[in-house]
């Protein structure tokens, strides 16, 4: 069998927030739905930045272990590790450069890890290629040297997934953070903006997501008995107490801290909810604080339906939308429905709840698959 038969491609998302991981051997490439995803939090701005090589390592190593125990040890794997970053924005750095420089150096770290713990008898691992927003593979050399074009290229990964098998539509990707609305056309990811800055400015970018976004950033005021009562601009609550509390998200999902350091239990959850208008749950009773839950929820649906129809008056009326992501059913379905699309495609109908709140990694798995089907497995 020759090197390609033997081959496993990883794809990571390193965020700020999350490690999102997906692998699949090449010989199934072309059933993406097939492919082992893994979400992990891992806040970078807790200074966990110089733990970051052992966190990857980590993760890339269970996944290797599946394969490896799959084959059990009679089939030399050769590994191609490919990278999107998201990670650079985090606060863990003082500029994007820095933070390319330091998560790319991470990852070279982790997999010399990786290659001192499975001898090249198990498998051979290559040098790692990192994901541009134009969709081409840069070496690690290269995206150090032009940060900005490998900066927050997720998004590219996964509307080049998605544009292989629904060629004209628009990706809502919502997450555990943020929104991605990302026009596709002839296959192809059509944004306005490719920079940050350039897409929230064009709406293809909203800064909310499924379990982070803090209550002030959705709304001013909740009700209260019947008016609008203004909330506290405090990190007292955040909208996966709201999700949680409405049974959008399971507590195995609310898998990033809370705001108050406290549980997600349900208890907690009304507790916290309470406080951003300053008041002790017990005082408001259930039947407040779940109107109030249900008001935020709506309220954010609003924000991204919002861009949504920006997004769509650009020339892309009629397109089919395909939702993903950890707040797909939530919030962009939601939000979708009530812009008045008709034609609505659930990633996790085709790849299943995991590997669709995974779906940027089995982006990249794509970009990779695809990489190396047209310059052959002798160009890396």
């Amino acid at each position: 069998m020759g090197l390609e038969g033997n081959a496993l491609l990883l794809g990571l998302d390193i965020g700020g927030v999350n490690i999102k991981c997906s692998s699949v051997q090449w010989k199934d490439a072309g059933h993406l739905e097939q492919a082992i995803s893994t979400k992990t939090f891992f806040p970078l701005w807790k200074q966990s930045i110089t733990e970051l090589h052992v966190e990857l390592a980590r993760v890339m190593a269970v996944h290797l272990a599946k394969y490896l125990s799959r084959n059990d040890h009679e089939i030399r794997l050769t590994v191609y590790p490919c990278a999107s970053i998201t990670g650079e924005l985090s606060d863990a750095f003082a500029s994007k450069k820095e933070g390319i420089e330091r998560i790319t150096s991470s990852l070279g770290s982790a997999l010399d890890a990786v290659r001192e713990a499975y001898p090249a008898t198990f498998c051979t691992i290559m040098e790692p290629r990192f994901v541009a927003v134009d969709g081409t593979l840069r070496t690690m050399q290269q995206a150090n040297a032009r940060h900005r074009e490998v900066a927050a290229a997720n998004w590219h990964a996964t509307a080049a997934w998605v544009g292989s098998f629904v060629p004209d539509c628009i990706l809502m990707d919502c997450g555990s953070t943020t929104t991605d609305i990302i026009p596709i056309m002839a296959g192809k990811p059509s944004p306005k903006g490719k920079t940050d800055l350039d897409r929230l400015r064009s709406g293809e970018l909203v800064y909310t997501g499924a379990l982070r976004a803090t209550i002030p950033s959705i709304a001013r005021a909740v009700p209260i008995h019947g008016e609008l009562v203004p909330v506290s601009f405090e990190k007292f609550a955040l909208m996966a107490d709201v999700h949680l509390l409405l049974g959008n998200i399971t507590r195995e999902q609310y898998d990033c801290d809370t705001a108050d350091g406290r549980s997600t239990s349900i208890d907690d959850c009304k507790k916290r909810l309470a406080r951003i208008v300053c008041e002790d749950a017990a005082e408001l009773g259930d039947d407040v604080i779940l109107e109030m839950a249900r008001f935020l929820a709506n309220a954010q649906v609003k924000m991204v339906q919002d861009a949504l129809a920006r997004v769509i008056a650009r020339g892309h009326a009629n397109r089919s939308i395909v939702v993903t992501g950890l707040g797909e059913a939530p919030i962009a379905m939601q939000a979708a429905e009530q812009a008045g699309c008709k034609d609505i495609i659930s990633l996790a109908g085709k790849i299943g709840t995991a590997a669709s709140i995974a779906s940027s990694s089995v982006g990249i798995l794509h970009i990779l698959a695809t990489w190396l089907d047209e310059a052959g497995f002798d160009g890396w």
